[in-house]
This record gives C-alpha cells, structure tokens and sequence, in this order.
C-alpha cells in the first residue's frame, strides 16, 4: 500500500513540474514578444529620427 503512495506522489511531482515549465515557456515567449516590440519601436524611432 505504501508503495502505491510514494507512486502517486511522484506522478504529482511530474505533472506539477510539467505544469510549471509550460507556465515558464509561456511567460518567457510573452515577455521575448514584449521585448522585441519595444526593439521594433526603437529602430523605428532611430530611422525616422537618422530621416530628419
């Protein structure tokens, strides 16, 4: 029975992990988005003002 336990337990390890990774995957994939937008703004920002 006690075996049974510690194998429930680590399949919730796994899963909680898995969980936290995609989590960290997303949050990093959004904040990459952000910061290529404010990048984008920038060099937009520096080639109109290099135009005047």
């Amino acid at each position: 029975m006690r075996r049974r336990q510690e194998r429930k337990q680590l399949i919730w390890c796994v899963a909680y992990a898995l969980l936290g990774f995609t989590i960290g995957m997303a949050t990093v994939k959004a904040e990459n988005a952000v910061c290529q937008e404010d990048y984008q703004q920038f060099v937009q920002g520096e080639v109109l003002r290099n135009q005047q």
